[in-house]
């Protein structure tokens, strides 16, 4: 004999029209009666529902929570809506929205479906500077303090600010370098690994770059930040990409602040804590500018890197004309292809030197951030016709999210 489906208990009120599972059943008719469901089809009604709701409704009852934490579900769930998420961070370089919000998660409808907000000494002191994964990187005032911040769960990793041995026998004062942080997954073991780079070459163009690795298992509160070999040359701090657990930047060589044409770009392999060998940009097309100066001025040029797709991509901006997205199709014979190319609209001449590609969707349009306006925008290349999502302050930190916003705490990296 076959046994019957297994069954749950479903109101008719409660939150989003549900009530918590109940193990009597009441008699009666009315809105008050209780329904039996099916747990196929209690799963294929909850799956419709969007993580911001479903967030909500573990809060009605442990069996709720035990229900939409199973992590069959939420793997479910994120194949039912595979739509991409973005982070919008706001900091000292930015400002803040309505005092204390550090950083929105919004759909490409512009709608926010996840909201965090500072608290205690973090508030107007906290700037999220970037986002990888399923993380936020947040900085603390001046400081070489560094905090991944997982916004489904809330959770927080501290990364020590103390130099590593090595370093720090060397007794420097580390308040003249500049610190970045960059951070990613290594693919053959899984580790999160941080990359700290320190730069005094503003002041000290002789000086040699600090380089420190961290890995992010949260198990050890003793663990230290590890010394490692200076890049090449050295690189261009306020401008990389992370890859499959790779961390690209241009040579500082010939590059300021993206608007003069970079000639190589250092690669940090996290896997091997090595700096791999150093590889060519690609051959840029330089035009005349829509304004009728040469586009070889370094004020009508800004180059920057970018993790477009899992793969690096180069991005060439010409003031008022165009934007050239070039990708690394192979990194042994240093091999790239010029894959998509934006022409700017004359109406917005200042859209074109900002640019941040961040998703190329599948029907070839593609996401981007328009740093200096605040915009998040798709372009359609082939119609040269593109679409506002939504607005935001300008130079906000904004990047895809890639974790899950039903994840738990526990299972957060």
């Amino acid at each position: 004999m076959r046994n019957p489906p297994l069954m749950l208990q479903i109101g008719d009120s409660g939150a989003s029209g549900m009530a918590p599972p109940s193990k009597r059943s009441r008699s009666g008719g009315g809105g008050g009666a209780l329904r039996t469901l099916p747990l196929d089809a209690l799963f294929e009604i909850l799956l419709r529902l969007t993580a911001k709701e479903l967030c909500r409704l573990r809060a009605v009852s442990r069996p709720w929570r035990a229900l939409l934490s199973d992590p069959h579900f939420i793997a479910a769930h994120a194949t039912r809506h595979p739509d991409p998420l973005v982070v919008v961070g706001y900091g000292l370089s930015s400002g803040y929205p309505d005092g204390n919000i550090l950083c929105d998660i919004i759909d490409l409808s512009g709608q926010v479906v996840k909201r965090i907000r500072a608290t205690g000494d973090g508030i107007g002191e906290d700037s999220v500077v970037s986002a990888r994964l399923e993380f936020a990187e947040i900085a603390r005032g001046l400081s070489c303090g560094c905090q991944l911040l997982n916004p489904a769960t809330g959770a927080v990793t501290v990364l020590p600010e103390e130099l590593a041995d090595e370093h720090a026998a060397l007794q420097l004062d580390i308040f003249e370098y500049r610190s970045v942080v960059a951070f990613g997954k290594v693919a053959s073991t899984g580790e999160y690994k941080a990359l700290r780079v320190f730069d005094n070459t503003f002041d000290e163009p002789s000086s040699e770059q600090l380089c420190e690795v961290f890995t992010i298992d949260g198990r050890s509160r003793d663990a230290r930040w590890r010394a490692k070999r200076a890049p090449p040359c050295p690189v261009h701090v306020s401008n990389m990409a992370v890859v499959n657990g790779i961390v690209y930047f241009f040579f500082h060589d010939g590059y300021w602040y993206g608007y003069v044409k970079p000639k190589f770009i250092a690669s940090f392999d996290l896997g091997t804590e090595e700096w791999r060998r150093t590889i060519q940009v690609p051959m840029f097309k330089f035009e005349d500018s829509a304004l009728g100066l040469s586009s070889s001025h370094m004020e009508f040029n800004r180059f920057s890197l970018a993790s477009l797709n899992d793969c690096l991509a180069v991005v060439h901006c010409v003031y008022s004309a165009y934007i050239d997205i070039w990708f690394l199709m192979d990194f042994e014979k240093g091999l790239w292809a010029r894959q998509h190319s934006i022409q700017i609209k004359q109406n917005a001449p200042d859209d074109g030197i900002f640019v941040h590609p961040l998703l190329v969707l599948n029907d070839g349009r593609i996401v981007t951030y328009i740093g200096n306006r605040g915009i998040l925008r798709i372009y359609n290349p082939r119609t040269t016709d593109y679409t506002d999502l939504a607005v935001t302050m300008p130079y906000v930190a904004m990047d895809l999210y890639t974790g899950n916003l039903l994840s738990l705490p526990n299972a957060a990296g």
